[in-house]
């Protein structure tokens, strides 16, 4: 994973990767195993829940989920 790449998710949302010192990110999520082969790609494991935007929207302007914004 390079600095500054960027793919497309699933859903279709981006996914961003950072580069500090030693670390990696996507998205905000530290990576914390390197790259595992698939049969259809490569799997990354990271320290967070990636949420497609369209859910995260509804999550941040909904009341009723106001206690999962803490």
């Amino acid at each position: 994973l390079v600095d500054g790449r960027q793919f497309t998710s699933f859903h279709g949302g981006p996914l961003n990767v950072s580069v500090e010192g030693n670390d990696i990110f996507v998205n905000e999520g530290k990576l914390l195993t390197n790259e595992i082969e698939a049969i259809n790609g490569s799997v990354y494991a990271i320290d967070r829940v990636l949420l497609p935007n369209t859910l995260w929207e509804k999550i941040t302007s909904d009341t009723a989920f106001a206690q999962l914004e803490e």
